[in-house]
């Protein structure tokens, strides 16, 4: 019985993340893009006063936030 919690709770834990990833690209104004194939693309993303780094790969997004605040002119 614990193992099915310990894993439901780290599958929800997971999907929390994946959908704040792609909040933060969605919500958030793109700085800067730079594509690599059809599916592939790394964003530049800013979202209240934040800057995050985000990489798609088809339909895996992981953003990270950017310890450099300071990319707008």
């Amino acid at each position: 019985m614990k193992v099915i919690l310990v894993i439901s709770s780290l599958f929800c834990l997971l999907l929390n993340l994946a959908l704040a990833d792609s909040r933060i690209i969605k919500d958030g104004l793109i700085l800067q893009s730079k594509s690599y194939s059809l599916n592939e693309a790394t964003l530049v993303v800013s979202n209240s006063d934040k800057i995050y780094v985000c990489s798609i790969s088809g339909e895996l997004t992981k953003c990270i936030l950017s310890s450099r605040t300071h990319f707008i002119n």
